[in-house]
């Protein structure tokens, strides 16, 4: 259930690090269930906290993994947890971005839609005082036949 790659160098077969090492634990190997974390060997404990640890029925025994397993066991819930509050953290800044986006996108949609009234009613009144259509068309950005509807 558990396998350990080192690198090597492919031709002379020279291990390249002493320091590099892929450890492959399979989890579906690992038999837990109706065992006390007492009883599990340190990797069957790892395993079990890996296979456990997001499921919230299992909430009680990871616990109990934590406070009894090695220091592996506590710094993989130390880095999980951390993972774990950091993508909390960036979707409630997701979100926020979000909100401010659509209020931002809100304001300038009502600010457009005043700009055209105002623009609008300016043509209206110019039009009320006798002032030529393609004069107000020219000074409003307003075609002619929108300012005729006016």
């Amino acid at each position: 259930m558990h396998s350990i790659y080192r690198m090597r160098e492919e031709t002379t077969g020279r291990k390249l690090s002493d320091v590099l090492e892929l450890h492959y634990i399979e989890l579906d190997k690992i038999r837990y269930e109706n065992k006390h974390p007492e009883e599990l060997s340190s990797l069957e404990q790892l395993g079990a906290y890996l296979k456990c640890s997001g499921d919230p029925n299992s909430a009680e025994y990871v616990e109990e993994l934590v406070t009894i397993g090695d220091e592996v066991i506590e710094m993989t819930d130390k880095v999980l947890k951390t993972i774990s509050e950091e993508e909390r953290l960036r979707e409630l800044r997701l979100a926020r971005e979000k909100m401010e986006l659509r209020i931002a996108m809100e304001k300038r949609t009502k600010y457009e839609q005043g700009l055209a009234q105002g623009i609008a009613q300016t043509a209206a009144n110019f039009k009320s005082a006798g002032i030529p259509i393609d004069i107000i068309a020219a000074n409003t950005g307003l075609t002619e036949e929108e300012i005729a509807k006016l």
